[in-house]
């Protein structure tokens, strides 16, 4: 199923070095990387060996507990979209009027809906390519597949920072790592 332009490629892969780096899951399958979108085509899903049994596959090795007092859930370990062929300076140069977000607070979001929200520490206003004024506090909210249909450019290099994946009153830390994004339109408040 197309989800995305054709620029769109996300893996999840627990064996780049960063939070979300680990050997094996909770269940003993051993890491692996996943290619979930491939050039804006869904094909594949985060599973444990049960949700995989059901759908006919195999286990992605993404069930894992923050320790052994909690029972596993399926969840990311490193999930990025793929490095592609845009430096930092014409992803700017892209964008006429916009915000670049900087460090974010956190976010959530709800798989059933696929609605999220992002808390952003800060980020600035993109006028004709250039930096502008600081913007503090603030969040960007909407759907998942609406997001993903407005993604326009993808830059070279993956920049990485601490994360966390929270489920069920349980932390586990994922790596929060990808590229620099152009989304055409995104809901700011």
């Amino acid at each position: 199923m197309k989800i995305a332009p054709s620029v769109v490629s996300v893996i999840d892969d627990p064996y780049i070095e960063s939070l979300g780096y680990y050997e094996f899951d909770s269940e003993g399958v051993k890491g692996r990387g996943n290619l979930l979108v491939d050039e804006g085509i869904l094909t594949d899903f985060l599973h444990s060996r049960l949700s995989a049994a059901a759908m006919g596959t195999e286990s992605s090795s993404n069930y894992r507990a923050s320790d052994f007092e909690f029972l596993p859930q399926v969840r990311m370990s490193n999930f990025f979209f793929e490095p592609k062929d845009y430096s930092e300076e014409e992803l700017f140069e892209h964008v006429k009027n916009g915000l670049y977000i900087g460090d974010g607070l956190g976010g959530s979001s709800e798989p059933q809906t696929g609605e999220y929200n992002l808390d952003a520490q800060f980020g600035r206003e993109i006028k004709n390519g250039e930096l502008g004024e600081y913007v503090l506090q603030f969040q960007i909210s909407g759907t998942m597949m609406d997001t993903l249909s407005k993604i326009e450019l993808i830059g070279d290099k993956i920049i990485a920072q601490p994360g966390s994946c929270v489920k069920n009153n349980q932390r586990v830390f994922v790596g929060s790592i990808g590229p620099k994004i152009t989304i055409s339109e995104v809901r700011v408040s």
